[in-house]
């Protein structure tokens, strides 16, 4: 029960990808949503809806389900972005931890997808000096809170996402890496076995 409170829901970490670099798909409008032409017509009557300060970058609507290995597929696409290269390894930790709690990861992926995301976690936590024995989602919100705080220019709380012992290296050193990450082949294998299984799932 806890774990549900504590851990963002996936749709918010794949926020990075609403960051410079990948444009996440326009969302379509609810049914229903503009009771008619004066609603689509006066949005400043409704600014709060529309108040960026308001929402934190992590709850920026963000892509389709479909788009969610894109975001660790090639890590090194966010090279010079390091808060949106600790969404996207969000994302994957969030994949290879807690997948099935999520409505549009039900049934839980196959045994060899899981494999895949797990190598690929284990790889990109040694890369960031992150305890590998970390609960997944500790590292989800330490990676969101650092994105957040790199991006506010927060140093402080930069410190305190990356702070041991969940962290076992200088949040510096951990933020030069974020800015400079390789393309992971496991990243990339991980991936394609989610992107294989979710357009499995919806055809």
């Amino acid at each position: 029960m806890m774990r549900r409170a504590l851990l963002p829901a996936l749709p918010a970490l794949l926020l990075a990808l609403g960051q410079p670099g990948l444009a996440p798909p326009a969302l379509a409008q609810p049914a229903g949503g503009a009771a008619g032409p004066q609603a689509a017509e006066t949005p400043s009557q409704h600014p709060a809806a529309e108040t960026p300060s308001q929402h934190p970058a992590a709850e920026t609507p963000p892509p389709q389900g479909l788009e969610a290995p894109a975001a660790f597929a090639d890590l090194s696409h966010w090279n010079g972005e390091p808060a949106a290269a600790a969404r996207a390894c969000a994302v994957l930790e969030r994949l290879a931890e807690t997948h099935g709690e999520d409505p549009f990861f039900i049934p839980p992926f196959p045994p060899a997808v899981m494999r895949s995301l797990e190598e690929a976690r284990a790889v990109l936590r040694e890369r960031l000096g992150i305890d590998p024995e970390a609960q997944g989602e500790e590292v989800v919100i330490a990676l969101d809170n650092a994105a957040a705080a790199i991006e506010a220019g927060d140093k402080a709380a930069l410190r305190e996402a990356l702070a041991p012992p969940l962290f076992r290296l200088e949040g510096a050193e951990v933020v030069a890496r974020l800015a400079s990450l390789p393309a992971i082949p496991q990243a990339a294998a991980a991936a394609r076995a989610v992107e294989a299984e979710l357009r499995h799932r919806v055809e």
